[in-house]
């Protein structure tokens, strides 16, 4: 106990203030005094006896088996410590006081032979193994731990870097695999986009500071996990199918994949057939011809060629020379009454071309005259190429000129898809439904900007 108030004594003295020790392994505490160079001990004594914080409970307990007291003197001042206790204290944890031990022989005898209690023989086990993970630490030389720490990271990181480089290599093939229609354009943009994601995520664990085992072990294990399916699916079963397909994309032809693009969003598109071979001069010869013949028949043409149908045939336009332009009330009649717009639009099948035909023709059948008119779009939200778009146009006799939109929605919409468009150059084609229906819009997407008015064709 000396010896544990003296090491609290020296501490107080070289820090220059008075310090409780709260790292007793006992029960029991301290009292501290401060004064000057000649303080006395009993000076120290009254001054515990006349306080009031504890210090004379503590110096007249009847618990108190065994105490010690340190005196140090720094600065021309004093400091005492007296240190007591109901038991024996443990010199490891007193935390100015090193102890070596000595062994198994200290650990369960104690100085005068006798036998340690428990609670001590435990405190020293603790300390001896407190002793030897110190020893065993410094048995492993630093720059070994180092070097296996920093070849750990490296590890990790390469596993992801790895996963990360197929999955890259897999989105840009099931990109390629939607161009060039080797791959459903459904799935393709779901393994895409989720390609995408999960390559933000292994991205954002590379850049961690400290890139644990339990997230490299979830990056490496979902992202294989998507490389498998992924690659399954597009049959990529080495490096050189991911550079096959690029490949194709350059040098392929990708009308059948804007045709599926056209489906997928339900973009409207003009067929043009060119005029380029001679058995096209030909046909183009032998239809001026007939038109000679017959004034009431015609075809379109646009920038040299013979506008068609989504089927490949070629739009023909039945005039009646006996049709009269309407009113708006019989033009909305006829549009009511005409089952043109009931039709589903297909990409494949039946297209804007093929609907503003059909309406031109039954128009012309009942003597409603009226025209074919095609227009060039710019870029909207979802076609940013632009292209073209066939409508019909009525001359109204109490409205004036009047553009009719009867192309049907893709999936679902409205049964009755008969709109009105105000085209101008340089303005958004928007369509406003003539007969709007419970649960849908009134006013239609718009489908971008007119770029030109290519033909209008009565």
């Amino acid at each position: 106990m000396a010896r544990l108030a003296q090491s609290q004594a020296n501490y107080c003295a070289r820090v220059g203030h008075l310090v409780h020790s709260n790292r007793y392994a006992f029960r029991g505490g301290e009292n501290l005094a401060e004064g000057a160079s000649n303080f006395t001990p009993r000076a120290i004594v009254n001054c515990w006896l006349g306080s009031k914080a504890g210090h004379r409970q503590y110096l007249l307990s009847p618990r108190i088996r065994k105490a010690g007291v340190g005196i140090a003197k720094s600065r021309g001042k004093t400091y005492v410590a007296w240190a007591f206790s109901d038991q024996p204290p443990s010199y490891p944890d007193c935390p100015y006081f090193k102890r070596t031990s000595k062994g198994v022989t200290s650990l369960l005898l104690s100085r005068k032979g006798k036998l340690r209690n428990l609670g001590v023989i435990k405190m020293r086990y603790q300390h001896l193994r407190t002793l030897w993970k110190q020893l065993r630490g410094r048995l492993v030389p630093f720059r070994v731990k180092r070097a296996f720490k920093t070849f750990w990271n490296i590890f990790k990181r390469v596993l992801v870097v790895v996963v990360v480089l197929a999955v890259t290599a897999l989105v840009v093939a099931a990109v390629c695999g939607i161009i060039t229609t080797t791959a459903k354009l459904s799935v393709g943009i779901i393994l895409a986009l989720l390609g995408i994601g999960l390559l933000a995520w292994g991205v954002k664990s590379l850049s961690l500071h400290r890139l644990s085992a339990a997230r490299t072990f979830m990056v490496v294990f979902i992202l294989g996990l998507f490389v498998l399916a992924s690659s399954a699916y597009l049959d990529i079963r080495s490096p050189m199918d991911i550079k096959d397909s690029v490949t194709a994309v350059l040098t392929g032809n990708t009308s059948q994949f804007r045709t599926s693009v056209d489906a997928f969003v339900g973009r409207v598109e003009l067929k043009i057939v060119e005029q380029t071979s001679t058995s096209d001069e030909d046909t183009r010869e032998e239809t001026e011809e007939a038109t000679e013949q017959s004034k009431n028949t015609k075809h379109v043409y646009i920038n040299g060629g013979v506008l068609a149908g989504a089927d490949g045939h070629r739009i023909v336009l039945h005039n009646n020379p006996n049709a009269e332009n309407p009113t708006w009330e019989e033009l909305k009649a006829f549009l009511l009454a005409d089952k043109t717009d009931e039709h589903s639009y297909n990409p494949l099948t039946f297209v804007c071309a093929d609907f503003a035909e059909m309406v031109h023709n039954n128009a012309e059948a009942v003597g409603i005259k009226a025209a074919y008119v095609c227009v060039e779009l710019g870029a909207c939200s979802y076609f940013l190429s632009g292209g073209g778009h066939a409508l019909n146009a009525f001359d109204t006799t109490d409205r004036g000129l009047v553009y009719i939109d009867c192309t049907g929605p893709l999936g679902s919409g409205p049964r009755n898809s008969d709109k009105t468009v105000d085209v101008q150059v340089g303005k958004e084609y928007i369509s406003r439904s003539i007969f709007p229906e419970a649960g849908w819009r009134s006013v239609w997407e718009s489908m971008g900007v007119v770029q030109e008015i290519e033909v209008i064709e009565w």
